[in-house]
């Protein structure tokens, strides 16, 4: 069971801890909170206070059951 409080945080953060970050030359992969709650159960909570780009990727995720990560281009699928 994973909670992740979407008001406290900016965009970009958000961001990478729903959905993670592709490594590149400056930073490893880090797996987001969706890759991490696989199996078990994630609570949005404040999911209303999302920036729009963010929720579109969140009901884009819950339509394909896939989404990229952060500066990636391959989709991971759930």
């Amino acid at each position: 069971f994973l909670v992740l409080n979407c008001k406290l945080n900016s965009e970009i953060e958000v961001d990478e801890q729903l959905f993670g970050v592709e490594a590149n030359q400056t930073t490893p992969r880090k797996l987001g909170i969706l890759e991490q709650a696989h199996g078990g159960s994630l609570f949005l909570d404040e999911v209303n206070e999302l920036p729009l780009a963010v929720q579109a990727k969140l009901v884009r995720f819950l339509h394909e059951n896939a989404f990229n990560r952060l500066n990636g281009t391959q989709k991971v699928y759930s």
